[in-house]
Parts: structure tokens; sequence; C-alpha cells
């Protein structure tokens, strides 16, 4: 939002819009109106219960709400349903409803196939623990005021599209690489990407180009679309590095960006960066606490297993950034292994996952909902997001040429990525059901016989991990997808032209909303 110079007293408001695939009255409207699951889709509200023994919402209903903030602590309210209209329109006054300290609220509007719903806040008149701040520094009061408001403006985004997950549309996404080729043709295909209305671009690292500046290219180029790391490797920056760029790129984006971390593997982080490999957990568990720490605006003073700050017997002093980071910074974590999905789902906002068989798909969400229990979660708080190439031919008898190009590069990942003795994308494999024959592929890749290894990869595993086949074929995979509980694909388009990746992309976009 642009700077306004309101005042408390003026009641400034912010509002932010967004579409849902789904008419109002069929899913949107339930979810609205069900405030005991916002807890789930809000950064600040933790929980919330009915007063006066009600049990549901109603013109007049109150309702306690308790929150909390890095900066202002935990605090509690008492709000009352000021209008009730099923399925149009939701609010609820903070405090006295005469004299509120905010009134919040949401509208329905149904738009062609679907619902444009917003979610806006008047701030005051009412007393509130901003108005204890601005009393506090009366001479900063305009700015204690945008600031507040825009934190109000990134929080109903993350709400926002959280509602839109539960209301059973899978977001969609796409992944690109600074390496991948010719620059301004990537940098054109994300902005039509943008065009066609997709949600997220990740952008990767692996073993060639680095994802933030490419990510900073891209905020610059772009408007609407979510922009991440997808991933930062753990091992190539020092937390406090990462928290930096993090920041520098969430506040350069407009609160756009998605931080996604990532372990790699002993390949990469000790054969290209000379860094020691062990304890990705505890390396993975504190960077994550220290950007947190880092992005809240107070001294970093932390000790843990992996990371000391400040250095302990030096001359240095905790410190705090000359910078503070403007809107939410969601964390993904890109995991596969049992303990580190149990970290996900306890301390991150997303998962980006990978080698992913809907119907093995408990290989994965038993651990994560085991973190998420440990935190007094649901799976409502974690972005279950997956990703697989797309790729459409026209007949079921071609479908036999597609998928036998595939073979080669699954054999790539079970044989060829990471070390002699690791290899995270073969375990995972081995997980869902095919531990013979992943462990037979990466003896044959690792002696050299290339060939003979993706001789042994069959059609069912190509087929279970990616989005390839007729229309009809991709559709209802991707409905299979959806109902394991994917919140968000992400959509690798097949094409040998910038025009053909596109169409491809476009294509599946479609078949997402239409399901």
């Amino acid at each position: 939002m642009e700077w306004t110079g309101a005042r408390y007293a003026d009641k400034p408001t912010v509002e932010v819009p967004i579409e849902i695939d789904a008419p109002p009255e069929r899913v949107v409207w339930a979810i609205v109106s069900d405030i005991e699951t916002m807890p789930g889709a809000s950064p600040e509200l933790q929980g919330v219960e009915w007063l006066d023994g009600r049990s549901g919402p109603g013109l007049g209903a109150r309702f306690a709400g308790h929150n909390r903030h890095e900066a202002f602590g935990e605090w509690s309210t008492e709000s009352v349903i000021v209008a009730y209209d099923p399925p149009r329109v939701f609010a609820w006054a903070v405090g006295d409803p005469e004299f509120p300290a905010a009134i919040w609220r949401f509208s329905l509007e149904r738009r062609p196939g679907g619902t444009l719903l917003r979610q806006w806040v008047q701030v005051g008149p009412g007393r509130s623990g901003l108005l204890v701040a601005i009393e506090r520094m009366p001479d900063k009061e305009q700015k204690i005021v945008f600031v507040r408001l825009r934190e109000f403006e990134a929080n109903m985004g993350t709400t926002l599209a959280a509602i839109k997950r539960d209301g059973g549309v899978m977001r969609t996404a796409t992944t690109i690489e600074g390496s991948g080729g010719d620059w301004a043709q990537t940098v054109e295909f994300v902005r039509e990407a943008e065009k066609l209305g997709l949600d997220i671009c990740w952008v990767a690292e692996a073993w060639g180009s680095e994802a933030p500046s490419a990510l900073g290219y891209l905020a610059a180029r772009t408007e609407r679309i979510l922009l991440g790391s997808g991933i930062i490797q753990l091992g190539t920056r020092t937390p406090m590095a990462i928290a930096r760029a993090a920041i520098t790129l969430s506040n350069i984006s407009g609160g756009r960006f998605l931080l996604g971390l990532g372990a790699s593997g002993p390949q990469v982080i000790e054969g290209l960066h000379g860094v020691a490999f062990g304890r990705p957990l505890t390396r993975m568990r504190e960077t994550v606490e220290i950007v947190r720490l880092a992005a809240s605006g107070t001294p970093v003073a932390f000790a843990g297993r992996e990371f000391t700050i400040p250095l302990p017997g030096g001359q240095g002093r905790p410190m705090r950034l000359s910078m503070r980071a403007e809107y939410p910074i969601p964390v993904y974590l890109a995991t596969l292994g049992p303990a580190m999905l149990r970290l996900t789902g306890e301390i991150a906002d997303g998962w980006l996952g990978t080698s992913f068989v809907p119907e093995a798909a408990a290989a994965y969400f038993e651990h994560l909902d085991q973190g998420l229990a440990t935190a007094g979660r649901s799976r409502t708080a974690l972005d279950v997001c997956q990703g697989a190439e797309v790729a459409f031919c026209s007949s079921e008898e071609s479908l036999g040429a597609m998928v036998a190009s595939r073979k080669k590069e699954l054999a790539f990942s079970l044989g060829g990525m990471g070390s002699a003795s690791t290899n995270f994308y073969n375990d995972a494999y081995s997980r869902q059901g095919w531990a013979e024959v992943a462990a037979a592929v990466r003896e044959r890749w690792q002696a050299g016989d290339r060939d003979g290894a993706a001789g042994l990869v069959s059609d069912e595993m190509v087929l279970a991990t990616t989005l390839i086949g007729t229309q009809d074929m991709v559709r209802e995979r991707l409905r299979v997808w959806r109902d394991a509980g994917v919140d968000t694909v992400r959509l690798y388009p097949a094409g040998e032209t910038l025009a053909a990746r596109v169409s491809t992309l476009g294509r599946a976009v479609d078949l997402v909303r239409a399901l």
C-alpha cells in the first residue's frame, strides 16, 4: 500500500481482494464464517472461542480472540458480529461496537466461475494497543499507523491465500533457474505465467546460478505473482546472510517473497562449497530460528549447537539489523526424510516436496502430521506444495514414447543425484514402494550402465510422479493430487520453445481451475 499520512482518529482502512474458483455458496462462505478455523489461516490470530454459550455465527454473537505478535507480545480481545448476511457479508467489531478498536469484514461477490473475496479492516477509533503505542511516541503517529496497516495488508493476503486453499482450489506454481538457458526468455516466461494467473514462481539454485539475484530482478519485472527461493541451500550462506537476503527481497517485492530452504546433499555442499554437511536437521532448525529472530527487529543473540551469535570470546555484541522486515516472510522447507519432514510440520509455513506419489502420500504425511501435532497445529497451517512435469499427448497410443523419454531422467535422480552413499531421491522412492527397483537402478547407474539403469525404470514409476498424458489423464491426475492433500501444484511445463511451454502451462492452469 502507498503512504497515506492517516492518523488514528481518521479511522484508516485497508482492503485485500482475491479471486477463488468456487461459488460463494459452496465452500467460500462456510470457511469465511467459521471463526474457529481462522487461527490456522492467520499469522497473528492464535485461538478463538465463542462466548455466551454460542456455537456459531449470527448478528450480535460474541467471541474471544487470542493474538500474538513478535513485537507486541500476546493479548486477547472480545468482538461482536455487526454484519451477517450469508453468503455476502460477515463483519465484526473489536471491543465496543459503538466505539470499536477495529472493524473487520469479509465480503463475497459472485463472479463468472467463482467468487471475488475481499477482506477489509478499519483501525480505530476506540482504544487499542496501537493507540497505546501512539501515545508513547505521538510524533511518529502517522508512521506507526502506516506500518500497522501494511502489516494488516500482508497478514490479510496470507489469510485469503489459506482460505483459497481450504476452498478446494489448488494454487498453481512453477520453477525456473537463472542458468536454465536464455535469461531474457526465462523472464518472459515468468511474465507470461503471471498473466495466466499463476500464484507462485520459485527460483532454483542447484549447482548453477544462485536464487536471490534472479528473484530481485523478477521482483522488478512482475507485479502480482509471489516469488520464492526454491531453494536456498543450507551451508552456502550463514543464517544471517540468508535473513538479510530474505528481508531485502520481501521488502523490495512488497511482501511477495517466500523463503524456501533446503539441506541439499553432501555432493553439492561438500563437493562444491567445501562445507561439512553434518547435522542438517540441527542446522535447518537453527537457521529458521535465526532468520525469524532477525526479521523481528530485535538484537540477534543465539546460542545453538551449530551457530552461536555473537561469536563467543570475540569482541562483538548482539546487533539488530539496520532494516526490519516490513511483511511476514513465510518459510518453506524442501525435505524428504522422516526427521526433516517432522521438523517441517513443526516449524514451517509450507513444504516443498518432490518425488511425490499421491497413492503413497502417507509416507510423507505421517511424519509431517507428527511435526504439526508437536507444535499444536493442523494440516491447514502448512501449504503442501508438490511439483511435477506437465506434458500433453494427443492419444494414449502416443503416450508410450513420452514415458520412455522420461525414464533416463528418473534414472539419473535415482542413481546419479547425491553421493555414492547418500541419495535422498532414491530413499524417497524406496519408502513409496519401489525399494528394490530403486536400489537396482542406483547400482547400474553407479557402475556406468546408464542405459541399463533407465531400462529398469517402469512406466508406472514415471506416470506416478508426473502429470503427463492426454488432457483427460492429466485432469484426473490433478484431481488425485488435490484429493491426496496437495494445496499448491508446482508445474514444470514441457515444450521446446517459449510459446510451447507457455501453452502447456496455460492448459494445465485451466485444468486446475476447472477441478
